[in-house]
């Protein structure tokens, strides 16, 4: 009778979730603050990192460092990102604005006045991952964010 009511549940819970109509830029629609950056495999291994932020902030109090990054998407398909960056009290803030699309897992992000950005990504609950590879470079980028 368990193995029964777990079905019946599964499936009530398949039926449940595709019976949402949000369209991805509804879904993705938010303020998503940066959780986790991985820069990995780099030409210049000074370039691979690995930096765990709280609530948007990284902090290295060693090297008196201080990184906030977040970005708003809106159902629109505009958006806007936040970031900052403060070395030694030398504080450096920048927004950027433009226009996105989603094409099945690629989003591409249009800068005001810029080239577009082409970008992997996945949503799984409050987490958006946005990845990207870089020819010169040879690093792979993994942004985790939450809203």
């Amino acid at each position: 009778m368990k193995l029964y009511s777990f079905f019946i549940l599964a499936a009530s819970l398949l039926i449940v979730s595709g019976c949402g109509n949000d369209s991805p830029e509804e879904e993705i629609a938010g303020t998503w603050k940066a959780s986790k950056l991985v820069n990995a495999g780099c030409a210049d291994t000074n370039e691979n990192q690995n930096l765990t932020f709280s609530n948007g902030n990284y902090v290295d109090p060693a090297l008196n460092l201080e990184l906030s990054l977040s970005i708003t998407l809106n159902a629109d398909k505009t958006y806007s990102t936040s970031t900052s960056s403060s070395i030694s009290n030398a504080t450096e803030n920048n927004v950027e604005k433009g226009i996105f699309t989603i094409s099945g897992n690629t989003l591409t992000f249009c800068p005001s006045g810029a080239e577009c950005n082409v970008r992997e990504y996945m949503i799984s609950g409050n987490t958006l991952v946005v990845r990207s590879s870089e020819q010169d470079s040879k690093c792979k980028t993994e942004l985790t964010l939450v809203r």
